[in-house]
């Protein structure tokens, strides 16, 4: 997507939500498990400000801002749960160059949750390789920045701020690779 659609503070999360859902159905590449298909779609976001609340993404699909400083995705007022998180398989995620901000929104609990979703029929509550690159996640006074569970994620230059937990990686998995992150 290369619209500005941020004009006027406007709810834009069913707008973003079908350009995920519809990049991430690839069904030409199927994979063996659990999940039936993959995807390797990818979804930018040019510089400027973004009002979401709650973004599903498939495996394999990246997310990308313009750069850290200059793409925000922004809670809209009332938002509650995760504002980023996978549909039950996050493997292969990629989120880059972009601040998630909670908007000191209450019901938020995470900025961006990977692995942790487990009610997806057929969904594992893992992934593999997830990848999180010069990402900023702030003002979530009652949740974390980044929510993670997964087997194995890569970051490099993700911080967070303003939020009840920073980083939190629960319950084991193989690596947590972190290069130039801080809480």
């Amino acid at each position: 997507s290369g619209a500005h659609l941020n004009q006027g503070n406007q709810d834009i999360t069913r707008y973003v939500q079908a350009a995920l859902d519809f990049v991430g159905c690839n069904t030409t590449n199927p994979r063996v498990g659990p999940i039936a298909t993959r995807s390797s779609g990818s979804v930018y976001f040019p510089g400027g400000l973004y009002f979401i609340s709650n973004l599903r993404v498939n495996a394999s699909m990246k997310i990308r801002g313009e750069f850290l400083d200059n793409t925000t995705l922004m809670a809209v007022p009332g938002t509650t749960g995760p504002m980023i998180q996978d549909k039950g398989d996050a493997a292969k995620i990629t989120i880059q160059d972009l601040m998630i901000h909670g908007g000191n929104e209450p019901g938020v609990t995470a900025g961006i949750q990977l692995g942790c979703f487990t009610g997806q029929p057929g969904g594992s509550p893992w992934g593999t390789y997830a990848y999180l690159t010069n990402i900023e996640s702030r003002n979530i006074p009652k949740g974390c920045g980044i929510r993670l569970k997964v087997n194995v994620c890569t970051m490099y230059n993700v911080w967070t701020a303003g939020t009840a937990d920073g980083i939190l990686n629960l319950d084991g998995g193989v690596a947590l690779f972190a290069y130039g992150c801080g809480a």
